[in-house]
């Protein structure tokens, strides 16, 4: 057993209940540690949202308004159709997928865009919404497909009361679901410190006998003289 397995399970796990006594999270730092999605950003405390938190910078250009706001009336409409009626409707879902398609061909076709993009080098800015709104016409086609709502509803936050509220666990939960961290948002700078701190502690303390933290001797791949 690791020190970070995928799914944490307290009647395996190499810690005592008292060390993950511990290393337990405060619900107040996890309220200001902002981590990452995707296309989404949310905090660690466990509150979900349906709403986008973060366009990138391009695609706030007051030329993406109209497209961009049509786009969250739409997405809207199907978590408002689907909490009514248990399931989004096929309209619904059809104009949620043109309205991503329009502001995704309304983005490509942006002479304004691509102008800005080679006059200061922005090729990376391009890269960034190009990527994020492909991550959307993904998400959509998910909905499509299987009915899934979750990913528009943001459902990727932890949560202590069924993840387990430490430290373990919630690196578990980061390893499992491919989230990062997003940077800190002004004043909250001291919660990412301790966190690092405590993550430093536990790296500390199980590096000596974890195979998981210990670098692969690659001197014993190599064949034999």
């Amino acid at each position: 057993m690791t020190a970070l397995p995928y799914r944490f399970d307290p009647a395996t796990s190499r810690f005592s209940a008292e060390a993950l006594q511990e290393m337990q999270l405060d619900p107040e730092l996890l309220s200001q540690i902002v981590l990452q999605h995707r296309n989404r950003q949310f905090t660690a405390a466990g509150v979900n949202s349906s709403n986008i938190e973060y366009w990138p910078y391009i695609l706030r250009w007051d030329e993406f308004q109209k497209s961009r706001t049509a786009f969250e009336a739409a997405r809207d409409e199907v978590l408002k159709d689907a909490g009514e009626n248990g399931q989004a409707s096929v309209a619904a879902i059809m104009n949620l997928q043109s309205t991503t398609e329009n502001l995704f061909n309304e983005f490509q076709r942006s002479q304004k865009v691509r102008q800005w993009m080679h006059e200061h080098g922005r090729y990376l800015q391009f890269s960034s919404c190009e990527r994020f709104l492909k991550d959307l016409k993904r998400e959509v086609e998910r909905v499509e497909n299987t009915g899934d709502l979750r990913p528009l509803r943001s459902e990727h936050a932890f949560d202590p009361r069924n993840d387990g509220g430490h430290l373990v666990a919630f690196l578990s939960f980061l390893n499992r679901s491919g989230i990062t961290f997003a940077p800190a948002k002004p004043g909250d700078e001291a919660a990412y410190h301790s966190l690092f701190t405590m993550m430093r502690a536990l790296y500390l303390t199980v590096e000596d006998d974890d195979e998981s933290t210990t670098p692969q001797d690659l001197r014993k791949a190599l064949p034999q003289q």
